[in-house]
């Protein structure tokens, strides 16, 4: 299903509504990130998540020169204390420092905000599907408030979408 606009969406369910006495199951893929079953309130329906694609940072460094952070208006840096067991190059501290109105850069002196964590889960955190917050609080980083803060603020809180199902 695919609507350009709030009414859309609203017309097309509104559609299937409407036919609900003919209709005895509705059966969808979304691959969007969208939790369905919140639009439709008390509804009965049985949502499945299925994971289909994995992500992985193979060059920490290559990776940083092509991301585009979120907020660049702040004057912090950052340690990214990072464990890699496939990948030796990895494996070590990165420090990205933020000035105001500038690219961000990789320096070599460390932070005081540090975040130390698994190269798979910089991956997620950096691609939007978890977020520094719940990572720290689920304790798949270790980091400072003030350093969760900060990612927080430079991490677009968007979701990625990869399709191929074109």
């Amino acid at each position: 299903m695919v609507y350009l606009n709030q009414e859309a969406r609203k017309g097309l369910w509104g559609y299937i509504a409407a036919h609900e006495s003919m209709i005895n199951e509705v059966v969808g893929n979304n691959y969007n990130n969208h939790t369905i079953s919140f639009l439709f309130g008390d509804s009965d329906m049985k949502e499945t998540i299925r994971p289909y694609i994995m992500a992985r940072i193979v060059d920490f460094e290559g990776f940083f020169k092509q991301y585009h952070f979120f907020n660049t208006e702040i004057d912090e840096s950052v340690t990214f204390d990072i464990t890699d067991t496939v990948l030796a190059w990895n494996n070590r501290s990165f420090t990205i420092k933020f000035s105001k109105g500038e690219a961000p850069v990789l320096i070599d002196e460390p932070s005081e905000n540090r975040v130390k964590l698994e190269i798979g889960i910089l991956t997620c955190m950096l691609l939007g599907y978890k977020r520094p917050t719940y990572l720290q609080q689920i304790e798949r980083i270790e980091a400072s408030k003030k350093t969760v803060f900060i990612l927080e603020s430079i991490i677009a809180n968007e979701n990625v979408y990869f399709s191929d199902y074109i």
